[in-house]
């Protein structure tokens, strides 16, 4: 019986890019940003919000592609390491 929540779940993403690190950390941290690639294909980002700090939350709401509901992405920055 899997007992894990939500609220104890960790996501770690580890991949590379071939983009100077500023642009990397700005397209995950800087709100305009995150509107032009997040969510899949033919969906809208609604809404973006981040309180980039150590506690911070970050909210980000997808419209789903032909009349699928809105998704909304949530969590809080446990560690932020800017390049």
């Amino acid at each position: 019986m899997n007992t894990e929540t939500a609220e104890n779940l960790i996501l770690e993403l580890r991949r590379s890019f071939p983009v100077p690190r500023e642009r990397l950390f700005n397209a995950w941290t800087d709100p305009a940003e995150v509107r032009h690639w997040f969510g899949p294909e033919g969906a809208n980002v609604a809404d973006v919000k981040m309180d980039l700090r150590v506690g911070g939350r970050y909210s980000i709401t997808v419209k789903g592609c032909e009349g699928a509901e809105s998704v909304t992405a949530t969590g809080e920055f446990r560690e932020i390491t800017p390049p």
